[in-house]
């Protein structure tokens, strides 16, 4: 029994024997082929990880052809609901992963890329299915398209399984042996800072209807908790230094919804929400997601992803290597087995005073109406996705990165872009009166996107 070949060399190696309508279909598969390779490799390994394969021209011509059919074969219909199941599961601990900042962002993107390949290659297989059925292929040279689909969706199914634990496995502490519980609190005087001091570990910050801060949870082994009440400041702070290979703190903080709040962290990452004052965070290499925040928002991290969901009033946000994501509320659907982020539906509150910055981090600034914002970034790529309101200015600076303005055709504003070496693709158009968004690269080369 021989071996069976490759799968992706099995679309296109030579048979002993020939008939028209096997000539047409690797005609086709050939073809395709040859696009796909020469856009990939046109591709950076970042764009495929944060534009994850869609079912059109771009990367396949026959995903185009009139007709083609979605769904699975008869016989590959099992195999398909298992991957679409285990994509649901991927999708879930995705988000959990990301909302709980432990999961790295390098093995995030390496992640996006593998389930990116793995898609397209289920997104050809299908094409090449129905090219075989309109060419009228023979009965084993359909079979040989069901089979590549076949390995296609068994490729996919694996990954995912792998992704998923892989997430999960991160955010699993390696040993909880010895963790001792914190269950404690203190009441926080009206006007009073609540001062946080952290080290390591996954933190939750949430806002609710009482006057008093209450920890609990549980520390890493090693770590001691201590609260200090006061008259202007309480401060809530962990002591101590974790052991070995222990399991990293998990704690919850409920504090005032009206109380300015202030937390230092060395490495811990932090999830803040619902709260109506003044917000100053710091975390050195943890992750960082701000959302439902009113008050003024002031957040800085060096080596973790910094998220921030608005609209927002006042925001200052850095990093130093890390990604910076600012947008408007999204919601996630899946189609054709992909993940698709869109923005939710209703949301026309302008995004205040806005100051991004950044040393390498990617910056990505998404909102629908903006009234005052500064992006500057050094050597990290931008994607500007915001419009000025009537009046609003958005200013964007650049020195050796990529910064590409996704702009709506419906948009009144004045674009104005240029760089001093770099490339520009970007048409000036608009009215001033109507808002103006400027960019400005030093080496980088300047894009544009257009959307309706």
């Amino acid at each position: 029994m021989t071996e069976s070949p490759d799968p992706i060399e099995d679309f296109t190696a030579p048979r002993r024997r020939f008939d028209l309508p096997a000539v047409i279909a690797l005609a086709v598969v050939a073809l395709a082929a040859g696009i796909i390779m020469s856009r990939n490799t046109s591709r950076s390994a970042t764009e495929r990880a944060e534009a994850p394969p869609r079912p059109d021209c771009v990367r396949f011509p026959g995903a185009c052809i009139a007709g083609l059919a979605v769904d699975p074969p008869p016989e590959l219909v099992p195999l398909a609901e298992a991957m679409r199941q285990a994509n649901d599961q991927w999708t879930v601990a995705l988000a959990r992963g990301r909302q709980l900042g432990v999961f790295p962002e390098k093995a995030l993107a390496d992640l996006r890329t593998a389930l990116g390949t793995t898609s397209a290659a289920v997104l050809d297989s299908k094409a090449l299915l129905y090219a075989a059925d309109s060419a009228g292929a023979d009965e084993r040279t359909r079979g040989e398209a069901v089979q590549a689909l076949r390995i296609a969706y068994e490729h996919r199914l694996a990954l995912l399984v792998r992704a998923t634990r892989q997430v999960d496995g991160a955010s699993t502490p390696v040993s909880g042996y010895g963790q001792p519980a914190v269950d404690e609190g203190a009441t926080v005087p009206s006007g009073a800072v609540v001062y946080v001091r952290l080290q390591s570990g996954s933190v939750r910050v949430v806002g609710w209807d009482r006057d008093s801060v209450h920890v609990f949870g549980r520390m890493a082994p090693g770590e001691t908790w201590v609260t200090e009440p006061g008259s202007d400041t309480v401060v809530v702070r962990a002591e101590g230094m974790p052991r070995g290979l222990s399991a990293p703190s998990e704690l919850d903080i409920q504090v005032p919804r009206g109380a300015r709040v202030v937390v230092r962290a060395a490495a811990a990452s932090l999830v803040v929400r619902g709260l109506d004052a003044e917000v100053d965070l710091s975390t050195a290499a943890g992750n960082l997601l701000v959302e439902s925040v009113v008050g003024p928002i002031r957040a800085e991290t060096m080596l973790g992803t910094l998220t921030v969901v608005g609209p927002v009033a006042r925001l200052t946000a850095s990093t130093t290597s890390g990604a910076l994501l600012v947008s408007a509320p999204y919601d996630t659907a899946m189609v054709d087995e992909a993940p698709v982020i869109t923005r939710r539906a209703g949301v026309t509150e302008p995004f205040g005073d806005v100051l991004l910055r950044s040393v390498s981090g990617r910056i990505t600034f998404d909102a629908p109406a903006v009234t005052k914002a500064s992006v500057h970034n050094i050597r990290g790529d931008t994607r500007l996705a915001a419009v000025p309101v009537a009046g609003g200015v958005i200013a964007a600076t650049s020195h050796v990165g990529l910064t590409t303005v996704v702009w709506p055709a419906s948009a009144g504003a004045l674009l104005d872009a240029g760089s001093m070496k770099g490339g520009v693709r970007v048409p000036a158009r608009g009215d001033a009166a109507a808002g103006r968004l400027a960019v400005r690269a030093v080496r980088g080369d300047v894009a544009f996107e257009e959307t309706p």
